[in-house]
């Protein structure tokens, strides 16, 4: 370890950071083994809770995979994270999504060419159950380095209409269109941080791996640089300070590699028609908007190096401002129909 490091974590615990929120691109193998090396580290400086991005309704599913980590339990935890439009409503489709879940997840995780070609899966669905399988072994290795490893997101129930009204059973179209609406992402952020909170006040230093836009020391944070004031969400660093009274770090990553950028089109997060600069140059912009995120996009270097910067960053966070008149809390129905 650096003595910058070292002095970092000492710098940690002197000023009691409660969280470090590690802001991933999702879905990308060569973060989260930047993100193993973090955690490993994190742990021997007293980190014990890992909150991750995963439905806290769900815990018990999740529970079951690390506990006994087959591809069964692998596909019942993925299932925590699906629409029932996904899985079907029935028993019978239910069990049959499952199984299907189960052979394409264990076909491609152990490497098995001659049922991914029975399975007819295209490279960009390789790469999307290759990323899905690495993300549950991360969070399985967290297990088993000590960890307790806590859903703390909102479950894919909750999704919105084209007029940005909730609906009671939501498409796949209807979650993503909340999952990353302004409204949804306050909810979700207000969700994160209570759970991370509760974490921290149980188990002291908690780590927390969230999409690279949760994490934000403003009151409105943007998914559109250009969205006006109405259409911000709180930052998850904002919320643990705000109605928490907890200090925190944000160390984020807009640049996706290779596999992660295939990961995102076969999990229809992207289309294939954005390319990969266009997107980690629009993901930098975005995240340079918060002045407070450390951009640790070298991926030749450690996440925890990134530490002294963050430290200073949120030092500069907590600096008085001059506050500003407060603006309208958005409402359900807001963001969809502004012109």
């Amino acid at each position: 370890m650096l003595p910058a490091d070292r002095r970092a974590w000492e710098e940690i615990r002197r000023r009691e950071i409660a969280a470090i929120l590690i802001g991933e691109p999702h879905h990308d193998p060569e973060m989260m083994a930047a993100e193993k090396s973090f955690l490993s580290s994190a742990f021997s400086h007293g980190a014990r809770v890992l909150v991750i991005e995963y439905p806290r309704s769900h815990q018990s599913e999740l529970d079951r995979f690390l506990r006994n980590p087959t591809y069964k339990n692998l596909a019942w935890a993925i299932a925590g994270e699906r629409t029932p439009e996904q899985l079907g409503k029935s028993p019978r489709e239910r069990a049959a999504a499952i199984e299907e879940i189960a052979a394409r997840h264990e076909a491609v995780g152990e490497k098995n060419r001659k049922k991914i070609e029975a399975l007819a899966l295209t490279s960009a669905e390789i790469a999307a159950a290759t990323a899905t399988v690495e993300k549950y072994r991360l969070w399985e290795a967290a297990d088993r380095i000590g960890y307790r490893v806590i859903g703390g997101d909102l479950g894919p129930e909750r999704g919105i209409d084209g007029h940005g009204h909730r609906v009671s059973h939501p498409t796949i179209e209807e979650t993503f269109r909340y999952r990353w609406s302004p409204y949804g992402m306050r909810e979700r952020n207000e969700a994160l941080a209570d759970t991370i909170a509760t974490a921290f006040h149980s188990h002291g230093l908690t780590i927390a791996i969230v999409g690279a836009a949760h994490a934000g020391f403003l009151p409105e944070e943007r998914l559109d640089p250009q969205a006006p004031s109405p259409n911000t969400y709180p930052g998850l660093n904002f919320l643990l300070a705000d109605r928490f009274g907890l200090s925190s770090l944000a160390i984020v990553r807009s640049r996706v590699s290779r596999q992660g950028y295939l990961a995102q089109i076969g999990l229809r997060i992207l289309s294939p028609d954005h390319s990969r600069e266009s997107l980690d140059g629009q993901t930098k912009i975005l995240l340079q908007q918060d002045p407070f995120r450390v951009l640790a996009d070298d991926p030749s270097r450690p996440l925890e190096s990134a530490l002294p910067q963050a430290l200073e960053k949120q030092k500069e966070s907590a600096a008085p401002v001059v506050l500003q008149p407060p603006t309208p809390q958005p409402q359900p129905g807001v963001f969809f129909n502004r012109r």
